[in-house]
């Protein structure tokens, strides 16, 4: 039997090492794998956002989390009007959620008991007006 017969049996290429490389059964890839002490991502992303960095809030410098950095930066973002970010808000503090609930009905109560008075009905009138003759492009 020659080299063209071992050849036949066992082809070697992407995917299939030579076989006196392949782990034998039993045998891992990384035997030792991963060391004490390190950190996997979700780890480190959760010890960078326990660093503190420095803010200046209402003309004061105080120091704060990353975390609660990242926090009020989203309620601003919610309180601007961002939907997505009111609603993560809403979703994870529920006091929040009723609140926006309550205020949501008393603006829906008020608009059916208020009624337009003759200076806001003129300047609907005009708005109308210029938005017809094309001297104003609604929103």
């Amino acid at each position: 039997m020659g080299r063209h017969d071992e050849k036949d049996e066992y082809e070697v290429g992407y995917g299939r090492p030579p076989q006196h490389r392949q782990f034998k059964p039993g045998q891992s890839g990384n035997p030792r794998g991963r060391p004490k002490g390190a950190l996997g991502f979700d780890a480190s992303v959760a010890r960078e956002l326990d660093t503190k960095i420095t803010v200046v809030e209402g003309g004061n410098r105080k120091t704060i989390s990353k975390k609660e950095a990242a926090a009020k930066r989203l309620v601003e973002k919610a309180l601007k009007g961002d939907m997505p970010a009111l609603r993560f808000v809403a979703e994870r503090d529920r006091s929040f959620s009723d609140m926006m609930e309550a205020r949501l009905k008393l603006v829906d109560e008020e608009a059916k008991t208020v009624a337009i008075d003759s200076v806001d009905d003129d300047i609907l009138r005009d708005f109308a007006g210029s938005v017809r003759t094309g001297h104003c492009t609604p929103i």
